[in-house]
């Protein structure tokens, strides 16, 4: 088997894929009044990052070459309160509070390729494996009353609802 199993391996086309996609931020405004004075969140979504492990392109075990490797990276996510929509857009720094200090993500993701599939059966078709270096959140009483104020406003049912 794993003769027949070198030999499929030996034929495949090595892939390498490399994707980035810039994350939005996201403002929630304190008041939906169109006023750019009032106090608002900012929510920066994350940096995607999809990328064929180096793995792929090198010489490794039999077992090893059997799955393509992908890492995803998720990075530069963060949470603010900002005094006003004008202080973020002017990347004001005075009153601003960072809630959510920047974060991120490592996943590995190995696929068993299609072509070994029937060799390989007992083995897992994906491998997940993720790594969280920290997650830094920040609170006093008054952010956490904003962020309470906000879930309501954001959650109450709107008058069609009723």
């Amino acid at each position: 088997t794993k003769a027949s199993l070198k030999d499929i391996l030996s034929t495949q086309i090595k892939k390498k894929i490399s994707a980035k996609i810039m994350s939005p931020t996201i403002i929630l405004p304190f008041k939906q009044n169109f006023d750019t004075a009032c106090e608002c969140w900012a929510i920066k979504t994350g940096d995607l990052i999809a990328k064929s492990h180096e793995q792929n392109l090198i010489a490794t075990s039999v077992q090893d070459q059997a799955y393509e490797k992908y890492e995803l990276f998720w990075n530069q996510a963060n949470f603010a309160y900002y005094p006003s929509i004008n202080a973020f857009r002017s990347n004001q720094d005075e009153g601003v509070f960072k809630v959510l200090d920047d974060s991120s993500l490592k996943v590995q993701v190995d696929v068993l390729k299609a072509q070994v599939k029937d060799i390989m059966q007992e083995d897992p078709q994906t491998r997940l494996s993720a790594e969280i270096p920290s997650i830094k959140l920040n609170l006093s009483k008054r952010i956490y009353q904003h962020l309470i104020k906000t879930c309501l406003l954001y959650t109450s049912p709107s008058p069609r609802d009723s």
